[in-house]
């Protein structure tokens, strides 16, 4: 038996390790940037916006996170691939990083490409269209002949020279009007944050075209065009590239400088991350909603047996009489009777001053009142109350269906051989019911019992939504209309966790039950 038990514990190693791979998977390639969804939150939540829309800021919460780090132990590619792309933050870019790779048969022509794009943007960028409109004039004489007063433009934006007054008498002509010199350099921003964002050649090609146009016109993008003319002859490599290296393998081992390994870390420690919807903690959400959850779920299952099992052992002994007959019909009314009804019907009888106010309408707890730091008896005496009604709707059903399973197994029961041969040496009804048949019978009510654990997960998102009940079922409901990544992971980690201590405890469970089952193997 412990031999058993411990083979099976280190079955769930490889079992847990699966369901984690899943949910990195889910977390990982998710919709959205999970920087961007928490600063929004965060400025939702009242943060300071100039902090957290700072790019300065969202690296740092991308290094927090281990974003900048690759996915996983090892990784698997070919000769064109980079070793580093996991870097490029923005998911759509690193998409186009990788598929030019691919194109070009060579990462780092990419990777250049890349850095002219940047240092194009961050020129185009440092330009000020007021400056650029107050240089750019020239001096009209009563000749009316055009005397330039300032020079060209450095690398950095800037003019070599100042502009002077003349000391001719004119009048003072500006070359451009604000708006096309504004609408210049919009131009040349939108084309460089498009040349990122495409891993077509002949897209890339016309866009780069369409800049040096546009730079040809302006003498102050003397050195925006130099910088196109360059990313043109790269983006020429992008169709004569080297093929072969697509197909030559390449094994990169990354170790536990991963972001895999750092989230199965943190979640060792119970660290489930960030939510999205309010940027709190996690575990500090999810376990205190699980305990509510649990403690509804593990009450409901044990109240549900204790009516069932008498009943249903009861209807196998009186079997086509008449309690088994009024039970039968009984318990098919309970059965198909919707819980959502049955909930709101208790909260129209029982909770309402028209009726009887006997129980609190909604909520877990008043939270004017209660008090952290009770005790677990004071804790459950003010919180009874509270679970009444939830615990009558979450137990009606299943106290109906255990109590079907239950005759059917021990009704099944009676008719052994076993049975007989007890009766024939005398013993009494009621010993050989309760002690020979019904221990018999236990098997299908042990696999019933041991879904409380993923239950308490799932928890019931009908009636904690009747009954405002803050547990986990409306937390799973709230993640996914959210899309609350974070939260939706940890519950499914969660839920596989449960399921296999459910397994763990059945197993235990069906030995007790039935000396039959002997898990030590035979010689």
């Amino acid at each position: 038996m412990i031999g058993y038990l411990v083979k099976r514990i280190l079955q769930f190693i490889p079992t847990m390790f699966i369901i984690s791979l899943l949910a990195f998977y889910i977390s990982v390639h998710s919709p959205g940037d999970p920087v961007e969804i928490l600063s929004q939150s965060a400025n939702a939540q009242g943060a300071n916006a100039s902090l957290t829309a700072t790019k300065q800021y969202k690296d740092s919460i991308r290094v927090k996170l281990g974003l900048n780090l690759p996915l996983f132990y090892f990784s698997l590619g070919t000769q064109s691939d980079c070793d580093t792309i996991h870097k490029i933050f923005d998911k759509q870019e690193q998409y186009v990083f990788h598929r030019l790779s691919r194109k070009c048969g060579d990462w780092k022509i990419v990777a250049g490409h890349f850095k002219d794009i940047d240092r194009l943007r961050s020129m185009f960028d440092s330009l000020n269209a007021e400056t650029i409109y107050k240089k750019n004039v020239y001096v009209e004489d009563t000749a009316t002949e055009l005397l330039p007063v300032n020079g060209p433009l450095t690398k950095n934006g800037k003019f070599i020279t100042t502009y002077e007054r003349s000391t001719i008498n004119g009048t003072l002509i500006h070359k451009y009007s604000l708006e096309e010199i504004s609408a210049a350099v919009l131009t040349g921003q939108n084309i460089a944050s498009s040349l990122k964002k495409t891993y077509q050649p002949q897209y890339i090609s016309s866009k780069i075209d369409t800049l040096i146009a546009v730079c040809k016109k302006y003498d102050w993008l003397y050195y925006h065009k130099t910088m196109g003319l360059k990313l043109k002859a790269n983006a020429e490599k992008f169709t004569k590239g080297n093929y072969q290296r697509n197909y030559i393998p390449k094994f990169t081992w990354n170790g536990t400088k991963s972001q895999y390994h750092i989230w199965i870390r943190n979640l060792l420690k119970g660290d489930f991350g960030y939510s999205y919807a309010d940027t709190r903690p996690v575990a500090e959400k999810i376990w205190q909603k699980f305990g509510r959850s649990f403690i509804l779920v593990l009450f409901s299952v044990l109240l549900a047996y204790l009516i069932s099992i008498p009943v249903g052992v009861y209807s196998a002994k009186r079997h086509g009489k008449f309690f088994d007959r009024f039970s039968s019909v009984t318990l098919f009314m309970l059965y198909s009777v919707p819980s959502f009804f049955f909930g709101t019907m208790l909260l129209y009888f029982f909770a309402n001053p028209a009726f009887f106010s006997w129980f609190p309408e909604y909520g877990y707890c008043d939270p004017e009142t209660y008090n952290n730091e009770w005790s677990i008896a004071q804790k459950i005496y003010y919180t009874f109350p509270y679970m009444v009604l939830p615990l009558a709707t979450y137990t009606y059903a299943s106290f109906a269906f255990l109590s079907r399973i239950v005759r059917s197994a021990t009704l099944e029961s009676l008719n052994q051989d076993y049975i007989r041969t007890a009766r024939a040496k005398g013993l009494s009804e009621n010993r050989i019911l309760w002690r020979h048949a019904f221990r018999n019978a236990l098997l299908p009510v042990i696999t019933t019992f041991v879904t409380v654990f993923p239950a308490a997960v799932g928890g019931s998102v009908i009636v904690e939504t009747i009954f405002t009940y803050d547990g986990m079922g409306i937390a799973g409901y709230e993640a996914i209309a959210s899309k609350d990544i974070p939260m939706i992971v940890s519950i499914f980690s969660l839920a596989g966790l449960m399921s296999m201590v459910a397994y763990f405890v059945g197993d235990i469970l069906y030995a007790l039950a039935d000396p039959r089952i002997v898990y030590a193997n035979k010689k």
